[in-house]
């Protein structure tokens, strides 16, 4: 019985990359400076191996070497292809094993007789069978017996010591050193691990994945090397640490990735008293539940046992061969969800999670590829975030896969690849995840278009990891060879760093992919990212009235050769979807329409979507008209009605946040359908019954309308500011996403006749010395919330003014536009006609570095954005005593020094920091524009005003 640990490498080293390979099985070998060593009966290959002994008999010469993980022994001579015995004394103790006569004392602890492997027990001829050598790890001739043996079959290691003899067919004196002599001594070494890549992994722009062994990688070295990135087997019985050397010496710039999987093994690991280990979804027997497609069983990551294995034994054992990352697979174990089995591993995501982001703080330096994972991005930092820790996302099969295979009429096995149809459900299905990949990668505008800075390049995130794609194509004819330019097109527009493979990603690679394809220029590098979206539908979602632009037609997927028609068309403004539906099995076949994806989510949850539908003939016994809705995270509603069609428009009426039927998507969350954040929606008809008749038809679709019948909740943090004659109002923005604006509410009367649209209003004409109360409501598309608390102020100018002396009373009348429980607890600005006054309160404020962020102009695209905070858009920035101009672009740090301010423009102390700014330092801003302000005490991202995650406050220069 294998320990654990055995058990752990054994299978995490060589379960294959994608569940549709094999596992791995290559011959074993050793790679040494110069070539490889190839356990397959020929003596070239040792050339440069000296000799441990020799003899004029037979057996003339013995060698022996290792690597990181194996033993390799040889023997040349004539006549050896006869019994054969190696004898190992693994621990240079006579006393402990057996004492062969042909040899000084020499005390063999192991014997390999032909290939079969046995242990002294006792120190007498007594043995008992450990082992057999596999085909691929011995080999004899009549000139030649070499083989390859684990080191942990001998107990040693690296750093061991070992004596070895050979006897050819029980003989005295054809023996290997010669008779009477002293066995030869062997010292193990460790092969030194290659540096580390000296590349710049933000600017990869290709990767190979393969998992073939040392003799295939060294014989096409250059090959491997050229690539940016290599995913690799780690096991040092497929790739060893000096293959790994030698493409280091290549290419000191490439990143050798090493493959594992974190969802499933290939065994079951035990304990030692041989029970399985507590890592495993198990059954009602509690046995670890089986994939039964790949006969694997499944990791439950919330296991803190599992999670433990991986971060201090998996992952050392790998980074200590020299590899700079690794690639996680099975990571989708995490999402699996089988009915008919009743399985649901959803709520393993955590555990999922936690595992990668902790993966990432115990080896900081090392690069982390996930395997698909889309169900833990979203880029907020939550329990199901892991976006800040991968340092790439690989797309696997994202434009072509291998789509079958059958044996021809000569018994040859063929394979079939294909790239997915533009309006397929699989491209479109991919479309979208990428766009969910891609606004966690970039920055975009409102309007979906990526920002890009001066050169034209898209601007990267925070959360910036590689986007990967890995597709398949078969070979290098012309067919072929356009799938892969297809697919690379589409990830190179995408901006993802592409991979191409077959199916059978253990053997040699069947081509070079790279010189296969063209135009992958640094120019068009991202050149596809902007993601284009539906108008935002506030509250009409899409009437049609452009036409059918915002939306796609979808064949359903039929038996060949007789596939569904459809063509989606235009009439009088309407939509018409021309389609015949097939009467085949009632899950291949449908006619869609599908919306293209809304970049902003859309809230549907305070209310009902209405649209009016209508079809050129009834439907037939079978079929049925069904409506979409899909979330963020893919989970969707759907709405079925059998017989909703006739030849006149009728009306449906549908409450996404209660009705219609839950179906959760298999790589999002499960956490049940969010219509407060819907990206899409498809119309379709449906076969609901196998076989049923061939319907043919026009559906048309017009007024597809969302109906708020919820109003906001009532605005809160309403302050106000007195001025001359007038109060400035600012107050907290609602949290709904669908509010357009605020009314005023003066001693209980509306005073704005439209809502405003920020969060602050300056209300004039008013006369000093009177107090006045004052509330707010929020409105959306049809509701108007409660009035807010109300707040009382009595306008009047302040006599003295604002004093920039280090004494605060006369900010006393000024209300605070933000307020804080740290040590900062208060932010107030205050203007006159030419001047612009701040201020901040606190503790400690003068023993750590003071900062006043000012955006003049609310548009972020001309400033600086703090990303501790939410939008900033900062133009000008109060430092110290010093007044400085953003000039930076893509949110660089560089500012312009326009003033050092003056004594009296400028004062600090431990409770306060007060600041005077001439209005025309400011970009001539005057009274009745809007700015936004911060405070930032000593770069703390807690130590601050507003708060962590909040966007700038407003304050409207009074008159």
């Amino acid at each position: 019985m294998k320990t654990s640990k055995a058990l752990l490498r054994s299978y995490l080293m060589k379960v294959s990359i994608m569940l549709t390979l094999l596992a791995v099985f290559v011959s074993s070998s050793l790679t040494y400076a110069g070539g490889i060593i190839i356990i397959d009966g020929s003596s070239g290959d040792w050339s440069s191996i000296s000799p441990l002994a020799t003899n004029t008999v037979s057996g003339k010469v013995l060698k022996a070497h290792n690597n990181e993980a194996r033993l390799f022994l040889q023997v040349e001579g004539t006549g050896l292809n006869v019994k054969g015995q190696f004898f190992i004394d693994t621990d240079q103790n006579t006393a402990t094993g057996f004492n062969v006569g042909s040899w000084a004392t020499n005390g063999a602890d192991y014997l390999i007789e032909n290939a079969i492997v046995y242990k002294n027990e006792g120190g007498a001829w007594s043995w008992t069978q450990v082992g057999v050598l596999q085909s691929t790890d011995y080999v004899k001739n009549d000139t030649v017996v070499e083989l390859s043996i684990p080191l942990s079959m001998l107990g040693i290691t690296t750093s061991s010591t070992i004596a070895v003899g050979y006897i050819v067919n029980d003989s005295a004196t054809d023996v290997i050193p010669a008779n009477g002599g002293t066995l030869p001594s062997y010292a193990l070494t460790a092969t030194v691990p290659p540096a580390a890549s000296t590349g710049n992994w933000d600017n990869i722009r290709n990767y190979l994945v393969n998992y073939a062994g040392d003799a295939v990688i060294d014989g096409d070295l250059n090959m491997y090397a050229d690539y940016d990135a290599i995913v690799l087997e780690p096991d040092a019985d497929v790739v060893s640490v000096q293959t790994l050397r030698n493409i280091r010496d290549l290419n000191a710039e490439t990143f050798l990735i090493g493959y594992i999987s974190i969802g499933e093994t290939r065994e079951i690991l035990t304990d030692a008293n041989g029970d399985p280990l507590d890592i495993y979804f198990t059954d009602a027997n509690g046995d670890p539940l089986e994939n039964l497609n790949w006969h694997s069983y499944y990791i439950d990551a919330n296991k803190q046992l599992w999670r433990d294995m991986v971060i201090n034994e998996l992952l050392p054992e790998i980074y200590a061969k020299g590899y700079d990352g690794v690639f996680l697979d099975t990571v989708d174990t995490s999402i699996f969800v089988d009915p008919s089995r009743n399985i649901d591993f959803s709520a393993s995501s955590t555990g999922m999670a936690t595992l990668i982001n902790d993966m990432k703080t115990a080896f900081p330096d090392k690069k982390i590829i996930m395997n698909r994972g889309f169900h833990l991005l979203n880029g907020t930092g939550d329990s199901l975030d892991v976006a800040g820790s991968i340092d790439g996302l690989m797309f696997e099969s994202f434009t072509t896969t291998w789509a079958s295979s059958e044996v021809d009429q000569n018994g040859m096995n063929v394979e079939w690849y294909h790239a997915y149809p533009a309006d397929s459900n699989e491209y479109i299905w991919s479309d979208g995840i990428a766009n969910q990949i891609n606004k966690i990668r970039f920055q975009y505008n409102s309007d979906g278009s990526v920002k890009r800075d001066q050169n034209g390049r898209p601007v990267k995130s925070d959360k910036w990891f590689h986007g990967m794609t890995h597709d398949y194509a078969k070979d290098t004819t012309t067919e072929q060879v356009a799938i892969m330019q297809i697919s690379v097109d589409r990830a190179w527009a995408n901006g993802f760093v592409p991979s191409m493979g077959t199916r059978f990603l253990n053997e040699a690679p069947s081509y070079d992919w790279k010189a296969l394809v063209t135009g992958m220029t640094e120019a068009t590098w991202g050149s596809g990212l902007d993601i284009q979206s539906m108008p935002l539908p506030n509250p009409v979602i899409d009437d049609f009235t452009q036409g059918v632009g915002n939306w796609k037609s979808l064949r359903g997927v039929t038996d060949p050769p007789n596939p569904d028609s459809i063509a989606l068309a235009a009439e009088n403004g309407l939509a018409r979807l021309d389609m015949t539906v097939l009467g085949t099995s009632a899950w291949k076949n449908a006619a869609k329409m599908l919306s293209k994806e809304w970049f902003v989510p859309v809230d549907l949850s305070e209310g009902t979507v209405t649209l009016e539908v209508k079809a050129s003939a009834p439907l037939t016994a079978g079929k049925s008209f069904e409506i979409e809705l899909k979330d963020y995270n893919n989970d969707v509603k759907v709405w079925t009605n059998p017989v909703i069609l006739s030849d006149s428009f009728q009306t449906v009426t549908m409450n996404p946040a209660v009705d219609g039927t839950y179906i959760g998507g298999w790589d999002g969350a499960k956490d049940g359908f969010q219509a407060d954040k819907v990206k899409s929606i498809e119309i379709r008809i449906i076969n609901t019954a196998d076989l049923s008749p061939t319907y043919s038809g026009s559906l048309y679709i017009d007024n597809i309308v969302y109906h708020d019948t919820v109003a906001p909740s009532a605005p809160t943090g309403l302050t106000a500011v007195s001025g001359d004659t007038q109060v400035g109002l600012t107050w907290n923005a609602n949290a709904e996403t669908d509010v357009q604006g605020y009314h005023i509410y003066q001693n209980g009367v509306k005073i704005t006749s439209s809502p405003v649209t920020g969060t602050s209003h300056i209300v004039t004409g008013l006369t000093n010395g009177t107090a006045y109360s004052f509330r707010i409501t929020a409105v959306d598309s049809g509701n108007e919330s409660a009035q807010s608390s109300a707040i009382t102020v009595t306008p009047g100018a302040i006599s003295s003014g604002i004093v920039i002396d280090g004494l605060f009373s006369d900010w006393s009348p000024v209300s605070s536009i933000a307020t804080g429980s740290s040590e900062v607890t208060k932010l107030k600005v205050y203007n006159t006609k030419w001047d612009l006054y701040l201020y901040a309160e606190g503790t400690g404020l003068n023993a750590a570095k003071a900062q006043f962020f000012i955006d003049i102009d609310n548009d972020t695209s001309t400033g600086f954005d703090d990303l501790t905070w939410g939008v900033t858009g900062a133009d000008y920035l109060v430092e110290g005593g010093l007044l400085y101009e953003y000039v930076g672009v893509n949110n660089s740090w560089a500012w312009h020094e326009i003033d050092d301010l003056r004594e009296y423009q400028y004062a600090a102390t431990s409770t306060g920091i007060e600041v005077s700014l001439g209005l025309d330092y400011l970009g001539w801003i005057e009274p009745g524009d809007t700015i936004r302000v911060g405070y930032v005490k000593g770069d703390s991202a807690t130590h601050r005003l507003p708060g962590a995650g909040a966007s700038l406050p407003s304050y409207t220069l009074s008159q």
